[in-house]
């Protein structure tokens, strides 16, 4: 490939997923794709009927979510870095495409964190295998982030907006700073 046709299959990206290995994995409205980093060997490895919202790379796999659109769900699912592998973790029912804007993923120690506007806000944990599911922190839960064995969050509840900190056996949750949300 020469760099207009490099050009090209960027600005058809949606966004790019990540870098791994020599190859390039980014998403587009209905795909997630891979090329090496020369450009070459374009590459499709997962389709979604639905289209896609947002995906992550972490380690081998990538973690995606796919829209909600007429009466097919959204969906949490994961996809190894060739395209085999596809694990569908939870369908979102409820899910409306404006209550999509404030989804999350973050993976972390073998467990997939995500929050939905939909599920009133709490953030949720699945086993990177699929097998356990449960509410994590009930609330309005958003911008999450890790640190050894702390979670770092916002719950934006209008009485009580504060951002905190807390161990991932769910102890010693501190209050860090309180939020002040214009409305």
């Amino acid at each position: 490939m020469d760099s207009k046709e490099i050009d090209a299959v960027i600005e058809e990206a949606g966004a790019i997923v990540g870098i791994k290995n020599e190859w390039v994995y980014y998403e587009t409205q209905n795909e997630i794709c891979k090329f090496h980093l020369d450009g070459s060997n374009r590459v499709s490895i997962y389709e979604s009927a639905n289209g896609i919202q947002s995906a992550m790379l972490d380690g081998d796999w990538i973690y995606i979510v796919t829209n909600w659109q007429d009466s097919r769900r959204g969906a949490l699912q994961k996809v190894r870095l060739d395209g085999t592998g596809l694990l569908h973790f939870e369908d979102i029912a409820d899910a409306k495409p404006f209550g999509w804007a404030d989804m999350e993923i973050r993976v972390h120690d073998d467990w997939v964190y995500y929050s939905l506007e939909v599920k009133p806000g709490n953030l949720y944990r699945v086993s990177s295998n699929g097998n356990a599911n449960e509410v994590f922190i009930e609330g309005h839960i958003t911008n999450v982030a890790f640190a050894d064995d702390w979670i770092f969050f916002e719950d934006i509840t209008i009485e009580e907006p504060w951002i905190y900190m807390m161990k991932l056996d769910k102890t010693q949750k501190k209050k860090l700073y309180r939020l002040d949300l214009v409305c």
